[in-house]
């Protein structure tokens, strides 16, 4: 490769080097909480305990998801975390689900 164009490749690469710093540095101090929002805020985050669902059917999905975790057997549920744990396990392991994992990626369907 000739100087010349090493240098010009150099010159290329140090131009973007500093375009790029003071680009990031402009960004830095323009920050968010120095630009007055266009439209207020109408909205504001609030704790999770002050949710309640009404009769419906987001309620009555959530009271049959209740009662099928209720119902299933927890010794079989933690069959293999015994086995891994090297705990002893009188329960047979859970069906073709899977226990907890193949419940979650059953319901994700």
């Amino acid at each position: 490769m000739s100087k010349k164009l090493s240098l010009l490749l150099i010159g290329f690469c140090v131009f973007w080097l500093v375009f790029a710093f003071t680009a990031c540095q402009s960004k830095k101090a323009a920050g968010p909480d120095k630009i007055p929002p266009q439209v207020p805020i109408a909205v504001s985050p609030f704790p999770l305990q002050n949710v309640r669902l009404l009769d419906g059917p987001f309620k009555q999905a959530m009271d049959r998801n209740t009662r099928y975790l209720h119902d299933l057997d927890s010794d079989r549920l933690l069959h293999n975390f015994r086995l891994t744990a090297g705990l002893p396990s009188s329960a047979p392991p859970e069906g073709a689900a899977g226990g907890l994992f193949g419940l979650v990626m059953l319901r994700e369907r």
